[in-house]
Formats: C-alpha cells, sequence, structure tokens
C-alpha cells in the first residue's frame, strides 16, 4: 500500500502571462518568505522576480528584471534580460542571483548582470555586468571566503567573479569553448578555496578545477586545471 504524501502542491497566478520558464532562480530566505524569477524566450518582455509569503499565501510582484537591469528602453533593440538561471544566495540580509538574455539570436545583447535585493528596505541593485554579446551570467555561486559572486558569462564560457567589498568585476579566463555548456558551478574544498566546475553534456562530462590561492596570474589559463 503506498503510503499518504508528505507534501501537496498547490499552484498561485502570477500577473504576467507571458512568462514560460523557470530554472535555479529559488530561494526560501531568512525573512520566512519565498523568493523566486520567472523567466521568457521572448524579444519584447524580460524575466520577472516575486516573492511568496506563506503566512498571507500571497505572491507579490517586486521588479521586472530589465528595469532592475537599467534596461527600460531595450524591448525591440536589444536582446532582453529574459532569464534569472542562476541559483539565488543569501548573505547578509541580502540576496544575489546573476541575469541572462531570453532565446531570440536576431538582437544584439549586452550581458549579464549581478544582481542584489536587500531583504529589509526592499531595494534592489544592479551590481553591475560583463559585456558579453553572446550570452549572460547562466550559473553563479557565492564563494564566502572572499565574499566573492563566480560566474560564467555564457557566450565566451569565461569566468569571472563580483567581488562584494570592493564591488569590482574580474574577468579570470575561459573555462572551455563550448558555448552554452556551463550549467554548474560549485564551491568547494573552502580550506583551499577550489571552484569545480561541470558540464552537462553527459553524465562523464569535464570538470575544471580552479584555486585562487594558488594563481596570480592576472589571466590563467583555466583548461590547464583539469584533473
Amino acid at each position: 500500500e503506498r503510503a499518504a504524501p508528505h507534501v501537496q502542491a498547490q499552484s498561485r497566478t502570477v500577473s504576467h502571462p507571458f512568462l514560460d520558464g523557470q530554472w535555479q532562480g529559488t530561494i526560501a530566505a531568512s525573512d520566512g518568505r519565498t523568493y523566486f524569477s520567472l523567466s521568457c524566450h521572448s524579444d519584447k518582455n524580460n524575466a520577472q522576480f516575486y516573492s511568496y509569503d506563506p503566512k498571507t499565501d500571497k505572491v507579490r510582484h517586486i521588479i521586472d528584471v530589465g528595469a532592475w537591469c537599467g534596461e527600460t528602453d531595450s524591448i525591440g533593440k536589444a536582446n532582453t534580460q529574459g532569464k534569472i538561471h542562476s541559483n539565488i544566495y543569501e548573505h547578509a540580509g541580502k540576496l544575489y542571483m546573476s541575469s541572462t538574455r531570453s532565446a531570440n539570436p536576431e538582437y544584439p545583447y549586452k550581458g549579464g548582470h549581478f544582481l542584489s535585493y536587500d531583504l529589509k528596505t526592499g531595494v534592489c541593485e544592479d551590481l553591475g555586468f560583463y559585456p558579453d554579446p553572446k550570452g549572460g551570467l547562466m550559473c553563479m555561486v557565492f564563494e564566502p571566503v572572499y565574499q566573492r559572486l563566480y560566474a560564467i558569462s555564457e557566450g565566451g564560457q569565461t569566468l569571472i567573479y563580483y567581488d562584494l567589498q570592493t564591488k569590482e568585476i574580474t574577468k579570470i579566463g575561459m573555462i572551455e569553448e563550448n558555448a552554452q555548456h556551463t550549467r554548474s558551478l560549485i564551491a568547494a574544498g573552502l580550506a583551499r578555496n577550489a571552484f569545480i566546475h561541470r558540464t552537462t553534456g553527459s553524465k562523464t562530462g569535464p570538470r575544471w578545477v580552479w584555486w585562487p590561492m594558488s594563481v596570480n596570474a592576472k589571466e590563467p589559463d583555466c583548461r590547464s586545471r583539469r584533473p
């Protein structure tokens, strides 16, 4: 006999019917609310950011991601900020995430943005973007030792980071030549501060390791770090 389900799922309606997808961009934050993004493949719309409060059972729209990135005039002129494809991380009272493009290749694209949301004040801040006409920041990870947001810029498969203390974006180097393969970026081995990247081309896809403490070059060749 099948056991009774532990969880009962219920649907909630959002206010933007053009949205067609959702990726990793969800977090149950310390304020008791769940924050999430909904994305789209349209060249006429941006992704949207919401919160859900289980106490009131209400979904609240927070911001249009294009407006968050300061690109309200891009519709019909440039590729939209169509997705928050990364995980969302909480640190010191703020949520951090990154944006990437919609799927329409006909329009130019400026690049993916690092974004933050203040849980107390509700302020949405654009921390900066990395210029890449072929793709945005599809995956991102928060590294607590140096307090950095590491991300892969899709088009050039370039590893970059945003430093929360200096507020600067630094380019590290290209991880691999196959565009759009990167789907995960993991902070591991904090004693040595090792970073491991794995593609999703196959179950045995390549893994890349980079040690920030051991690399002094301005732009190291990350491909040589393959174990």
